[in-house]
């Protein structure tokens, strides 16, 4: 009866100290996957940071009104849904030459493979006819360039030095960028930034 009270006793323990050993390993899975979620968002936002060096009107971490504009395809589209993330590019008719290198990227962007958000081109006509600068804006995209004909965006958010793209999510901007896209480790820098935030 010793023996088997001794052997009782001791698979008591042993189960007591398994227990006690898996409680610890998920406890510790628990801190790693904390840790590995805050690295990520910390790893974005640093990715973020150096990505404009340019005040456009907008900042990240802004709300934005969802709007609802006319697009050159005779469809309408939301600008900054609340249910989707979504890119938007920001441009204007006469964007410096210069600045062309970042649409081009954005198309280039759009072209690749990898998965991207909705994305939506935005353009502000000022004084310009809106059907010359469309045909203008084939010459950089095949898709649909929506127009925000009173300027409502422009004037709500001071838009300002187009063309940039931001990230929008819950009607908040995550990301603002102003680079130029157009070699490819740009672009995977970009998109690798846009995942980690969508994280």
């Amino acid at each position: 009866m010793a023996a088997r009270g001794g052997n009782a006793a001791t698979k008591l323990a042993f189960i007591t100290m398994c227990l006690v050993w898996l409680t610890a390993c998920r406890d510790s899975w628990r801190m790693s996957e904390a840790t590995r979620s805050a690295d990520a968002l910390a790893r974005a936002r640093a990715l973020a940071a150096p990505l404009t060096l340019t005040r456009h009107g907008l900042a990240v971490g802004e709300a934005i009104q969802p709007v609802r504009l006319e697009c050159d395809d005779a469809r309408s589209r939301i600008v900054a849904p609340l249910e989707i993330p979504q890119l938007v590019t920001f441009t204007t008719p006469g964007d410096c030459s210069a600045c062309e290198t970042h649409l081009a990227g954005v198309e280039m962007l759009l072209s690749d493979n990898s998965p991207i958000p909705e994305h939506v081109w935005v353009a502000y006509p000022a004084d310009v006819d809106s059907n010359a600068a469309s045909e203008q804006y084939r010459l950089i995209t095949r898709f649909p360039i929506c127009w925000d004909r009173a300027g409502a965006m422009w004037t709500r958010y001071n838009i300002s030095h187009t063309p940039f793209t931001v990230l929008l999510r819950n009607g908040k901007v995550l990301l603002i960028d102003d680079a130029s896209l157009a070699r490819p480790s740009e672009r995977a820098r970009f998109m690798d930034t846009v995942r980690a935030l969508l994280r």
